[in-house]
C-alpha cells in the first residue's frame, strides 16, 4: 500500500508540472488569440477599404469611358459640321464665280426683266439676300464647330483628370494590397502559432489523462489491497470473537441451568389459578430460550452484542396470530423505542404481566379488557428482530420469568 501511495504521489508531481505548463502555454494562446482578433479586424478593415477603393475604381473607368463615348459623339458631330461648312463654302463659291462672270450687265439684265417695280425690288432683295444667306450659314457652322471643339477640349480635360484619379486610385489600391498581405502574413504565423500552441496542450491534456487514469488504478488497486486487508482483519476478529463465545456459551449455559432452577423455584412460590398460561400463538417453534444468548446480526445487517434474554422467541410466518395468554386488561399497546418494536403489555393481576413484541401492527388499545386464547395481534418483525416471529414475556412483580415455565 505504501508504494502504491508513493506511485500515486509521483504521478500525481507529473500532473501538476504538466498542469503548469499548460497553464503557461494557455496564457501565451489566449494573446495569440488576441493578436489574431486584432489582425484579422485590420484585415477586415482593410479589406473593406480595397472594396471602396475597386468601386472607386469602377465608377471613375465607367465615367471614363461617358466621357470617351460623349467625345466620340462630339467629334463626328464636328466632322458633320466640318463637311457641311466645306459644302456651303463651295456652293458660295461657286455663286460668287458665277456672280461675278455675269458682271454688273449680267446683274441689270435680270433686274431691267423685272416685270414691274415691285418685282424689280424682289429681284435685287433676292440676290443680296442670297449671299448674305450664305455668309450666316457658313458662319453658324463656324460658331458650332468652335463649340464642339471647345467641349472636346472640355471633355478631353475631364478625361485626363480621370486618368490620373485612376492612376491614384490604382496605386492606393497597391498600397493597401501591400498593407493587406503584411497583415495577411503576419495573420497566417499566428495561427501556425495557435496551432502549435493548441496541439501541445492536446499532448499535455493526453500525458494528464494517462497520468490520471493510472492514479485510479493505482487507488484502485489500493482500495483491492485495503478492502482484503479489512477482510482478513474482520476474520481474525471472527475467530477471536467465536474463540471468546465458545468460551462465554459453556459459561452462559451453566449460569442458564442455575437459572432455570431458580426459576422453578420462583414459579412454585406463586399462584396462578391452575399453574399455566395459554400458549400465545399459533407458532410453536422457539427460535430462542429465555436466559444468556450470543451476539448476532439483525435484520437491517447490524451486529447485536447479545446479553440476557427476558423472554422465549416464537417463530413463524409474518402475520401469524397472536393471543392473549390470560385475562386481563391492555396497558400498553405502541411503538417502543427500545428494541421490541409494536409491543402490547396485559395486566394479569397479583402482579403478573405479559409482554408480546415486535408485532407487525397493534390491533388492541389502552384500558381494553381481553379474555384468555383472545386474538391480540399478528406477527411481525419490527424493532430489533432477525425475522418474523413473537417475542414473549412473563413478569412477576416486574421481574422477567422463564415463559415455559407458564406455558407448559
Amino acid at each position: 500500500i505504501e508504494a502504491r501511495n508513493y506511485k500515486i504521489d509521483s504521478y500525481q508531481e507529473e500532473i501538476d508540472v504538466n498542469k503548469d505548463v499548460k497553464k503557461s502555454i494557455n496564457e501565451e494562446l489566449l494573446k495569440l488569440q488576441k493578436d489574431k482578433a486584432s489582425l484579422e479586424e485590420q484585415v477586415g478593415f482593410l479589406n473593406g477599404e480595397i472594396q471602396k477603393t475597386l468601386n472607386k475604381i469602377y465608377e471613375n473607368e465607367t465615367q471614363i469611358l461617358e466621357i470617351k463615348d460623349k467625345i466620340i459623339k462630339n467629334e463626328k458631330e464636328v466632322e458633320e459640321v466640318k463637311k457641311k461648312i466645306l459644302k456651303n463654302t463651295k456652293l458660295l463659291k461657286e455663286r460668287l464665280v458665277i456672280m461675278y462672270k455675269m458682271g454688273d450687265a449680267q446683274k441689270v439684265e435680270v433686274l431691267l426683266s423685272s416685270k414691274n417695280f415691285n418685282d424689280f425690288l424682289s429681284r435685287n432683295k433676292m440676290m443680296t439676300t442670297i449671299t448674305k444667306n450664305d455668309k450666316s450659314l457658313i458662319q453658324t457652322l463656324k460658331t458650332d464647330k468652335e463649340k464642339l471643339d471647345k467641349l472636346i477640349n472640355e471633355l478631353n480635360g475631364q478625361k485626363k483628370v480621370l486618368e490620373i484619379t485612376k492612376q491614384n486610385l490604382k496605386k492606393e489600391k497597391s498600397d493597401l494590397d501591400s498593407q493587406k498581405s503584411v497583415k495577411d502574413k503576419l495573420l497566417n504565423e499566428v495561427r501556425a502559432k495557435e496551432g502549435e500552441k493548441s496541439k501541445k496542450i492536446e499532448e499535455l491534456d493526453k500525458y494528464i489523462s494517462d497520468y490520471e487514469s493510472k492514479i485510479s488504478e493505482k487507488i484502485s488497486e489500493k482500495r483491492s489491497l485495503q478492502e482484503k486487508k479489512e477482510s482478513l482483519q474482520s476474520e481474525i476478529a471472527d475467530l477471536e470473537r467465536k474463540i471468546e463465545e465458545e468460551a462465554e456459551e459453556a459459561r452462559l449455559e451453566a449460569l442458564r441451568i442455575k437459572k432455570a432452577e431458580l426459576d422453578e423455584i420462583n414459579t412454585s412460590t406463586h399462584n396462578h389459578g391452575n399453574g399455566q398460561l395459554a400458549w400465545p400463538t399459533d407458532a410453536t417453534y422457539i427460535s430462542s430460550y429465555f436466559g444468556w444468548r450470543s451476539g448476532f446480526t439483525l435484520q437491517d445487517g447490524s451486529w447485536y452484542n447479545g446479553g440476557f434474554h427476558t423472554g422465549v422467541d416464537l417463530a413463524g410466518p409474518l402475520g401469524t396470530n397472536i393471543y392473549a395468554a390470560e385475562d386481563g386488561v391492555v396497558t400498553f399497546a405502541g411503538w417502543n423505542d427500545y428494541g421490541y418494536g409494536n409491543l402490547i403489555i396485559i395486566d394479569h393481576g397479583n402482579g403478573m404481566t405479559t409482554r408480546y413484541a415486535h408485532l407487525n401492527s397493534v390491533p388492541v388499545s389502552v384500558g381494553q379488557r381481553v379474555s384468555r386464547g383472545q386474538y391480540i395481534a399478528p406477527m411481525g418483525t419490527t424493532g430489533y428482530s432477525t425475522g418474523s416471529h413473537l417475542h414473549f414475556e412473563v413478569r412477576i412483580n416486574g421481574e422477567a420469568q422463564n415463559p415455559l415455565s407458564y406455558i407448559r
